[in-house]
């Protein structure tokens, strides 16, 4: 993919993306949805964390100037989180990541725009807390984890709408995304009767 901004001096200069390879989403990452409303996903995300606990995770957010109130929330409920945004400066960059890299902080929110460039090994989840009707950004965020041949988890919290254009973007990428619900403290697939799977009905 190619991508590229007209500067000042007139000429472009392009930029290669590099989108991970269709067999990366389909072998590598395992792709789950969790329907939630937009007032709730803060708290799905706590209850997701608490739930599977994760080793490293990477939550990505469209909406940049919720990421300081995201990770503040999170560190509340005593989750070690650290957050990036675009206004941050470059030694709470620098502090945030490194903090992430070295395990201190288990959890890092983002936007799209402040995890251009980054680059960590070792993210075992990918968390989108929105669906954009571009699938490019869901390709960019689930490429965040399954580095260097392993494996991840990308996981996406919907509302109905945001669900449906799951659903369009899961067709044509060719992609496998399998619907869980958090339930007593664990995460399970509901089966057709919306009941979990160990037959119990979700509340």
């Amino acid at each position: 993919m190619l991508g590229g901004a007209k500067p000042a001096d007139g000429k472009y200069r392009i930029k290669m993306v590099n989108l991970p390879p269709e067999d990366v989403l389909k072998r590598n990452i395992t792709h789950w949805a969790f329907y939630t409303e937009g007032r709730d996903k803060v708290e799905t995300l706590r209850k997701f964390i608490q739930a599977e606990n994760p080793e490293k995770t990477l939550v990505f957010t469209a909406i940049a100037g919720q990421v300081e109130n995201i990770a503040a929330q999170l560190n509340y409920k005593k989750i070690p989180c650290s957050g990036l945004y675009a206004k941050l400066d470059k030694i709470g960059r620098k502090k945030a990541i490194d903090d992430f890299k070295a395990g201190r902080s288990k959890v890092l929110v983002t936007s799209d725009l402040a995890a251009r460039g980054l680059d960590i090994p070792g993210i075992s989840h990918v968390v989108q807390l929105d669906v954009n009707e571009n699938e490019d950004f869901f390709i960019h965020r689930a490429g965040r984890t399954a580095r260097a041949g392993k494996s991840g988890i990308n996981v996406i919290f919907g509302d109905e709408k945001e669900l449906r254009n799951l659903s369009r973007i899961e067709k044509k990428l060719g992609i496998v995304i399998y619907p869980k619900v958090l339930f007593g403290g664990s995460i399970r697939t509901p089966d057709q009767d919306g009941e979990t799977e160990s037959g119990e009905s979700e509340k």
